[in-house]
């Protein structure tokens, strides 16, 4: 027996671009966003309180004595 070939057909171009929207905007939307929110967290940022060496806690406002027997 023979098995039927495919027949060729051929697309216009607009569905080619269609389909290529439609497939590589959501591949490139996820490291797009993240790459935006690289360069927004790393450049951008004015305000670097976050950077500070201690922590502002309530916990390491209460001053702590520790006992010690000798």
């Amino acid at each position: 027996p023979v098995f039927p070939t495919l027949a060729q057909v051929t697309y216009p171009d607009w569905i080619s671009g269609i389909i290529f929207i439609l497939a590589g905007i959501p591949c490139l939307a996820i490291p797009g966003v993240a790459l935006f929110m690289f360069i927004s967290k790393r450049c951008c940022k004015k305000d670097r309180h976050y950077m500070e060496e201690s922590l502002n806690t309530i916990s390491d406002k209460v001053p702590v004595s520790v006992a010690t027997s000798d």
